[in-house]
């Protein structure tokens, strides 16, 4: 969970299937959103047009799984690599979390206090010259 709402999500995401090539080959990984009340949002899963099932045995390359709010309400995230109904043969790797919140950094706020502070007397002096 975040302790404050987030705009932007993203994992980057791989399959690792065993050498026995066990279980249902649309097992894959998937990232579940929820919003701040802990109510679910959306899951984007993995998509096998962009990036095929692995041979038994094999890993694919890195697929980023993504998702940007309108509002920063993004509360919470889960990471899965669903197994339904049969013996687990993918596994999800998981790398390079990310996350971004609306709410601008102090240090950034400060500078545009600055540029402003130092706009008012940039007009002030013109008034006075003037």
């Amino acid at each position: 969970m975040f302790a404050q709402g987030q705009k932007t999500v993203s994992i980057d995401a791989a399959i690792l299937r065993l050498p026995e090539g066990l279980g249902l080959p649309t097992n894959a990984p998937k990232l579940e959103i929820y919003d701040l009340s802990n109510h679910f949002i959306t899951a984007v899963s993995w998509d096998f047009s962009q990036i095929p099932e692995p041979p038994a045995g094999g890993i694919t390359a890195f697929e980023t799984l993504s998702f940007s709010s309108a509002t920063a309400n993004i509360g919470k995230v889960r990471f899965l690599s669903g197994q339904p109904g049969s013996a687990p043969s993918n596994f999800g790797i998981f790398d390079n979390f990310s996350f971004t919140s609306a709410v601008p950094e102090p240090g950034t706020t400060a500078m545009y206090a600055l540029g402003l502070i130092g706009l008012g007397f940039r007009t002030l002096r013109q008034r006075s010259r003037g």
